[in-house]
């Protein structure tokens, strides 16, 4: 299981700053969010005493962003009602695929059950065509 470290993030003079509390003594900062999961890595394989290679190496160690500023506040949100909407897409494809299977033994055609599930006959027939290509690749 890989390590997750929780970096606090805040704003500052035009500047990214770091912290992570696991890592005493182990903070950065950059002028990009880019750069500073850079630097990031970088601080936590020294502190921590990772081998130089995990710097690279996203297998190592996992790095979670937390913004603890006001840019955290105004964002952590819309984060989490992203997360939810995912979590909510996920469901929703496992059960239109439960739904397509009812509905194929109940010998519907390609469009009925398009109708029925309020989609167009062509993403139905993506739909069928990705789980055949699942089924072939098990």
């Amino acid at each position: 299981m890989t390590t997750t470290y929780a970096v606090h993030v805040t704003r500052e003079a035009g500047q990214w700053l770091a912290d992570i509390p696991e890592v005493p003594g182990a903070h950065t900062h950059a002028r990009s969010l880019h750069a500073l999961h850079r630097a990031v890595r970088e601080v936590i394989t020294l502190m921590a005493d990772y081998p130089d290679s995990a710097v690279d190496d996203e297998d190592a160690f996992a790095v979670e962003f937390r913004f603890v500023d006001e840019v955290g506040t105004t964002v952590e949100p819309v984060r989490r009602l992203r997360e939810q909407i995912a979590s909510l897409q996920e469901e929703l494809a496992r059960r239109t695929h439960e739904v397509l299977h009812v509905l194929d033994e109940e010998g519907l055609s390609l469009r009925d059950e398009a109708e029925v599930l309020g989609l167009s006959h062509q993403r139905v027939q993506q739909l069928r065509h990705a789980e055949h290509r699942e089924l072939q690749d098990a």
